[in-house]
């Protein structure tokens, strides 16, 4: 029997349809979102945007626009952030430690 897993929506936040919040907490003001290919790779909204998707810039999710329902992950792009978070993370415990 295949298991059941519900699927992940983001929301808007309140009294503004357009101002995206992402399950990560990330919205238009913070990293922000952009058009995406099937990989969920950044593309101009141009002739080459032909999947209809964005890309979450702060944890690689890829939205449907007009479900808003997460639809897949960059996972490439979801390293990066990650590897970024721990480097800024330990630059700042470093500067913490520094700073007593």
């Amino acid at each position: 029997m295949a298991s059941m897993t519900a699927k992940e929506h983001i929301s808007h936040e309140a009294g503004n349809e357009e101002a995206w919040v992402c399950i990560c907490k990330n919205t238009p003001s913070d990293d922000g979102f952009c058009t995406c290919d099937a990989e969920g790779n950044e593309v101009e909204p141009d002739t080459r945007w032909t999947t209809g998707l964005y890309v979450c810039f702060g944890c690689g999710r890829m939205i449907d626009p007009k479900t808003l329902e997460v639809i897949g992950r960059n996972m490439r792009l979801a390293r990066e952030i990650e590897e970024r978070e721990r480097v800024r993370s330990a630059e700042l415990n470093a500067a913490d430690k520094s700073g007593r």
